[in-house]
C-alpha cells in the first residue's frame, strides 16, 4: 500500500493543468488518501492562495470533481468534502472578482458558479449542505433528542430559504 506524499501532493497541485485526464487522477489520488484531509487542505490552501486566476480556475475544477463525483459517507470523506465547501465559500467570491480583468476567465467562474447551484455541489451563499447535515447527525452518537432538534434547525433553514426563493419570484 502506498502513503500519502504531502511533497508529491504539492507538486501534482503546483503543476495541475486543465485537462480532464490530469483532474480526474489527481482528484482519484485525494479521495483515495482521504483520511490525510487535513495535509490534503494545508497543501490545497497554500497552492490556491499563491496561485493566479487562472491556476486558481483549474484547482476549483479538481474541487468540484471530488465534490461531484465521491459519493461517500465516511467520516473522512463527509470532512474532506465539508472543508472544501467552506474554504471555496471563504475565497470563491475573491477569486472571481480577480478574474473580471479577463472576461473569458471571469465567464468560467460565473459558468461553474452556475453548475454548482443547478446541481446543488455547493452553495456559494452558505445556505443548506445535506453533508454538513450528515456530519451534525453522527457527531450526536445515536441520541434522538439530539439529531431531532438538528433536524429541525435544518428544517427551518430550507423553509426559510423556500420562502426567500419564493418571495424573490413574486417580485
Amino acid at each position: 500500500m502506498f502513503l500519502f506524499s504531502k511533497d508529491y501532493f504539492l507538486k501534482q497541485l503546483k503543476q495541475l493543468s486543465p485537462t480532464e485526464e490530469q483532474i480526474k487522477t489527481l482528484g482519484l489520488y485525494i479521495k483515495t488518501f482521504k483520511e490525510e484531509y487535513k495535509n490534503i487542505m494545508e497543501a490545497f490552501e497554500y497552492v490556491y492562495n499563491s496561485s493566479n486566476s487562472h491556476h486558481k480556475l483549474i484547482m476549483l475544477y479538481l474541487a468540484n470533481e471530488i465534490l461531484q463525483t465521491d459519493k461517500s459517507y465516511d467520516a473522512d470523506s463527509l470532512q474532506l468534502k465539508k472543508e472544501l465547501r467552506e474554504f471555496i465559500q471563504k475565497t470563491f467570491g475573491k477569486s472571481k472578482a480577480e478574474a473580471k480583468k479577463h472576461q473569458p476567465l471571469y465567464k468560467k467562474y460565473c459558468d461553474l458558479e452556475n453548475v454548482w447551484e443547478e446541481r446543488s455541489v455547493i452553495n456559494i451563499d452558505k445556505s443548506f449542505c445535506k453533508e454538513e447535515l450528515f456530519i451534525e447527525i453522527d457527531n450526536c452518537d445515536g441520541n434522538r433528542r439530539l439529531i431531532i432538534d438538528i433536524l429541525k434547525i435544518y428544517l427551518d433553514k430550507l423553509i426559510k430559504e423556500d420562502e426567500e426563493n419564493s418571495l424573490e419570484k413574486s417580485l
